[in-house]
């Protein structure tokens, strides 16, 4: 079924060095994928990979929600798995393990995404698909996390909103999720990744966080080259926003909390 499946790669124009990293591995742990891949740009039509990509620009506007959006509707698969250019692949991609997801993903028409990393929290235990992938509950958070995972294409493109950034989208689209009437999943055991791969954090705010660069480094045996880029051993914030700003936020986090949990009536339009 990879013909209804595709990988969209989400980036931007000040990481098209980074994607040089990101496709050494790829390439190295996954030689036979076979899933057209698709990269979430700005202005940048040219990337320096061997692979065969397509580059999807967008510029319009500041919103990385915008540029998902668009990113989105210009894929006509009716799956998308989700990457970051900074998930660097460690390890031999499961290609078959993959395979069935995304037909499972097919043929259960209420299954949103599945993640194919660990979210440990409320969780239903007992609702488990390939014995290691488990349901979350329907109040639970993160389920529309960013990290590596199977999404059916027009409910992602539908969970976003034109104006909010990466992290505004992995919380106000996780409340959103709430009155979906569908389900949503993910790994129970960080240790079985389909796609072994960092979880990101190798840049932060737009530095190499030199921490996980030597993890790689060591992981990986050969060492990592990036220019233009500073580097960090700080914890770094990953949300730098003014005290106010995170005021505001957390009230409107709240407000939403309770219409989608409490007042939203149940949406199944997908």
């Amino acid at each position: 079924m990879e013909n209804n499946c595709s990988i969209l790669i989400l980036s931007c124009d000040k990481n098209k060095e980074l994607l040089k990293v990101f496709f050494e591995t790829f390439d190295f742990y996954w030689k036979d994928c076979a899933y057209e891949i698709f990269i979430s740009m700005e202005k940048c039509n040219n990337i320096d990979v061997t692979r065969k990509v397509h580059i999807l620009n967008y510029d319009k506007s500041k919103y990385w929600s915008a540029r998902i959006i668009d990113a989105l509707e210009n894929i006509d698969t009716e799956n998308v798995l989700i990457l970051l250019d900074d998930f660097i692949i460690e390890d031999t991609v499961k290609d078959a393990e993959i395979a069935s997801l995304n037909s499972i993903l097919t043929n259960d028409k209420r299954i949103a995404n599945i993640l194919m990393s660990e979210i440990g929290e409320k969780n239903i235990p007992t609702e488990m698909i390939l014995s290691k992938y488990v349901q979350r509950e329907k109040y639970g958070r993160y389920k529309t996390a960013l990290q590596c995972g199977l999404w059916k294409r027009k409910v992602l493109k539908g969970l976003l909103k034109y104006t909010e950034n990466a992290w505004e989208f992995e919380i106000f689209s996780n409340l959103r999720a709430f009155s979906l009437n569908m389900k949503f999943y993910a790994l129970n055991n960080e240790s079985q990744k389909p796609i072994p791969y960092n979880d990101g954090f190798f840049i932060v705010q737009g530095k190499i966080n030199s921490v996980e660069k030597k993890r790689l480094e060591y992981k990986l045996g050969k060492q990592i080259v990036l220019s233009g880029y500073k580097e960090t051993g700080e914890n770094l914030v990953r949300d730098d926003i003014s005290l106010g700003a995170r005021i505001l936020r957390r009230l409107k986090i709240v407000i939403c909390y309770i219409y989608y949990k409490f007042l939203a009536s149940e949406i199944s339009k997908y």
